[in-house]
């Protein structure tokens, strides 16, 4: 039966997806196997400080996504990316031929620019596909990356243009979906604001994914660091096995994959990797080096294909905010990349100075790392969050009643003493539950399907006081979202 017009769109948009992140991912590769070691020793500062920068430009796109989403014109935007790619390429070429180490320094600044913005818009437009069709295209894109990556030369020649080349084609690939996300934001209220009024819907910044997240970005830094040659990351092709065999186990039961499971997987190889590491004191043997990077490195791909499947999840009730949580979780990821570089580097120097003191370092973070799986990841479930979470609702989109008519008796006004005004509800429900003055004429603007940004200039208040005032308010009345609020003034009684 041939495909109806709707599959023919729904397929399209699955291979631009696919395609994007594959290039979004063959980039990280080209960047780390060909740009960075192309860089002189003395600018491996400048290497580690590209990193943290590009963390603090997800961070800042994090506040600013959450707080001003208008600010985030997709077009003006894009074609700022587009040019200062350009003057990327153009600066690592010309700083390399030169030998100008202010050139190629500029080089890093711009690209660290162009690659966040871009990882935001891949990750975003992967978020809009259904979550069956996502983990499909998510895994095709992650075996396909890590198994061209395996059979890729370690000494690749440097390649900007190669490099830039793949972060266009990723963002022209992201654009379709990205741009309608994007632009959705700009018109809705401030997630900052959506999250006060519906906590259950959004992640706090201090949940503890967030902090696993870091952690497991640890042992992808090790990955490609320790046992480096030159700057040049010691990576194999056995990475790549564990998602062909997660890719076929997708294909095989055609559903969607369990992230928690992939989670698993990925702890199991990091323990593994990290238990084999000492042992390169006592077994002089390369192919030890290469099983323990290759099972550090096998880790970390399934924990970044982790990341981007609960992007996809998350998205699944709150599609258009999925750049917020994209910035977060790779500000996150890359900070923890950054800590384990430095102490793959500290390795590297023990193995030349002190294998005694690699054995005890190795082990001792071997036990943290163990420490920390067993007591605190372990309380990580990625499905559990997802199924908890909940749509968050704009003030359009809430079913605030009817004004009920005025209450008999009540100066100025007439109708049935049974009948209660929204007022005189909000009023009682504030003594019953202990609510100070202004919290109740807040309640009241609840009540009435106001958003934060209302209030706030209702009240001639702070928006930060809005929020205290409401997060007590949800806290007294026992509610998690501005429409259980709405129902319980609805049902209060004389």
């Amino acid at each position: 039966m041939p495909a109806t017009p709707a599959e023919h769109t729904k397929n399209a948009a699955l291979l631009q997806c696919s395609m994007g992140l594959f290039c979004e991912l063959m980039a990280f590769f080209t960047l780390n196997m060909s740009i960075y070691p192309a860089y002189p020793r003395e600018l491996s500062w400048a290497l580690d400080s590209a990193t943290i920068l590009g963390v603090v430009i997800m961070l800042v796109c994090f506040a600013l996504l959450s707080s001003k989403p208008k600010l985030f014109d997709y077009r003006k935007i894009g074609i700022a990316t587009l040019v200062l790619l350009v003057l990327y390429i153009v600066c690592a070429r010309v700083g390399i031929m030169l030998n100008n180490d202010a050139i190629m320094v500029a080089g890093l600044i711009l690209e660290s620019l162009v690659e966040s913005w871009i990882l935001i818009l891949v990750y975003t437009s992967v978020a809009q596909l259904d979550v069956k069709e996502a983990s499909f295209g998510v895994t095709i894109a992650f075996a396909a990356a890590y198994l061209l990556q395996a059979v890729a030369p370690q000494n690749l020649m440097f390649l900007p243009e190669l490099h830039g080349g793949l972060l266009v084609f990723a963002m022209a690939c992201a654009h379709p979906l990205s741009s309608k996300a994007i632009n959705k934001l700009r018109e809705q209220e401030p997630s900052l604001d959506l999250a006060a009024t519906n906590p259950r819907s959004f992640l706090p910044a201090y949940h503890l994914i967030y902090i696993t997240v870091l952690v497991f970005g640890v042992a992808q830094g090790l990955a490609f660091s320790y046992a480096s040659a030159d700057g040049m990351p010691s990576l194999h092709g056995f990475s790549a096995i564990p998602l062909v065999i997660i890719f076929l186990v997708c294909m095989w039961r055609q559903r969607r994959l369990n992230a928690d499971w992939v989670f698993l997987a990925s702890a199991v190889f990091v323990v593994a990797g990290l238990v084999l590491l000492p042992t390169t004191v006592f077994i002089r043997a390369p192919h030890i080096v290469i099983a323990s990077n290759s099972l550090l490195n096998a880790g970390a791909a399934c924990f970044d294909l982790t990341i981007v499947l609960f992007v996809v999840y998350y998205a699944s009730r709150n599609k258009s905010h999925a750049p917020q949580l994209a910035a977060y979780m790779v500000a996150m990821k890359w900070l923890g990349i950054e800590v384990g570089v430095l102490m793959g580097h500290v390795f590297n120097g023990f193995v030349a100075n002190s294998d005694s003191m690699l054995f005890w370092v190795s082990f001792a973070q071997t036990l943290v790392f163990v420490a920390f799986c067993l007591i605190v990841a372990k309380k990580v479930n990625f499905m559990n969050v997802m199924e908890g979470m909940q749509p968050a609702l704009s003030a359009a989109q809430l079913q605030v009643p009817d004004k009920a008519p005025a209450v008999a008796g009540v100066p100025g006004t007439t109708g049935s003493a049974e009948l209660l005004s929204m007022h005189e509800r909000c009023f009682i429900l504030a003594g019953q539950c202990g609510l100070t003055p202004r919290e109740t004429e807040i309640l009241e603007l609840l009540a009435a399907g106001r958003t934060l940004a209302v209030i706030k200039e209702k009240l001639v208040i702070s928006p930060n006081t809005v929020r205290y005032h409401t997060k007590n308010i949800y806290s007294k009345l026992g509610v998690h979202a501005q429409q259980e609020l709405i129902d319980m003034v609805e049902a209060v009684e004389r």
